[in-house]
């Protein structure tokens, strides 16, 4: 704009030249940058070449390490100890071996000094506290289930939760540091959770049948057995010593069995339902069959057998529990008479979702038994073939779910 025109002049107009100097330095800049990063790229790929090349070699050992598994576990659980004179008289030796490496194995079973026992001891009250308020809120959360469920559920909550706080809170500080284990953590708490959720399966089931009120849970004669046989899995015993104490244990368990059965068969006046007469009847089948695999000289196998029976029961009792109980709650909130195809829907999803859900609360044998969690993903992924038709876990399950989902329909 001239001046005159009742207009100022234009003052600091842009310098076409200083911006484009501006440009090609910020282009050179880049450029630099480029053949610098350029260098550096090929510097670190000649330093990180024989890294990748040891990860490559660390991950096909760890695949062939994976792959020998199978064999180390059939091994573990198939290989018989002799039971003869001469095998028997080295026992003494083989214990003795044994407890002079027990030093060894507790050394990395607990915290060893003080920072490690206080930074556990924190992880264990924290949890605590936390898995406490989570009790609270589903006490609390009782009184929107029917009446006549509130007294069994707050029963079973008050006394079960104790239990499965205690464990979960022990397993969370099982974790060291330097991302090592405390295997004596591993197993109290373990043990405490399958405690906790055994006592859980079966109050849930007495809520359901009333006429198993004050009968004894066959959950709680089953534990017993089984604490002993983890603790001694854990502990590594040998071979020849687990085929002496677990057919000792196991004839005092069918002896102690026996009396109560017998005793109760005296006194009752009416029978329980066929599935619950099936639980009191299998630990004495299963207690004599682990007997029987022990005395032929596989103690492992006998007590993997015996905790599958453990496992087995506690499914089968949490799931037809849960089944009755999401009944009961799928009629007061979906009637059959206001909304029957809803009613009808949710009724086949209960039936797999009671199922899975006591299945996933099993997952602590996982922890429990040396070996069952690689026995468990090898049985998930294996193919069952009938026929023409090749199967696995996924699949069966998925069928399952299809399965109720259009019978209700």
């Amino acid at each position: 704009l001239r001046k005159g025109n009742g207009a100022e002049g234009v003052k600091g107009a842009p310098d076409d030249t200083k911006g484009k100097d501006e440009c090609k330095n910020y282009i050179q800049a880049m450029s630099e940058a480029k053949i610098k990063l350029a260098k550096t790229s090929k510097r670190l790929t000649q330093i990180l070449g024989p890294a990748r090349g040891t990860l490559k070699r660390l991950d096909d050992i760890l695949a062939k390490f994976e792959g020998s598994l199978d064999g180390v576990w059939r091994s573990y659980y198939l290989t018989p100890s002799s039971n003869d004179i001469a095998a028997l008289a080295t026992t003494p030796a083989a214990l003795t071996e044994w407890t002079s490496s027990l030093g060894t194995r507790l050394s990395f079973a607990y915290p060893q000094n003080a920072p490690q026992w206080w930074d556990a001891l924190k992880n264990i009250v924290l949890s605590g506290l936390l898995l406490g308020l989570l009790g609270f809120a589903a006490l609390r959360g009782v009184r929107f289930l029917p009446e006549h469920w509130h007294g069994p559920c707050r029963g079973a909550i008050r006394g079960v939760w104790v239990w499965l706080a205690a464990g979960l809170s022990i397993l969370s500080a099982a974790t060291t540091s330097s991302g090592g284990i405390y295997f004596a953590f591993v197993l109290s708490g373990v043990l405490m959770v399958i405690y906790g959720v055994a006592a859980m399966s079966w109050r849930l089931l007495v809520a359901v049948r009333p006429m198993l009120q004050g009968k004894p849970s066959p959950l709680g004669r089953l534990f017993p057995p089984a604490v002993l046989g983890v603790v001694m899995l854990f502990s590594d015993l040998p071979a020849r010593v687990l085929g002496i104490i677990w057919p000792l244990a196991m004839i005092i368990f069918l002896v102690r069995i026996f009396s109560i059965n017998r005793k109760h068969k005296k006194t009752r006046h009416e029978h329980p339902p066929l599935l619950e007469r099936l639980f009191y009847g299998c630990a004495l089948w299963f207690g004599a069959g682990s007997l029987l695999v022990a005395v032929a000289g596989y103690a492992r196998l006998a007590i993997l057998l015996y905790m599958l029976l453990f496992a087995l029961v506690n499914t089968i009792t949490l799931g037809n529990g849960l089944m009755h109980m999401l009944g009961s709650l799928l009629e007061r909130w979906l009637s059959k008479e206001e909304r029957p195809v809803l009613n009808a829907v949710a009724e086949a999803v209960i039936i797999p979702f009671s199922w899975v859900l006591s299945l996933v609360c099993t997952l602590p044998w996982l922890w429990a038994v040396p070996g069952a969690s690689h026995i468990l993903r090898q049985g998930l992924v294996a193919n069952y073939t009938v026929g023409d038709a090749s199967f696995d876990f996924s699949k069966i399950l998925f069928i399952a779910v299809l399965f109720f989902l259009f019978r209700s329909f």
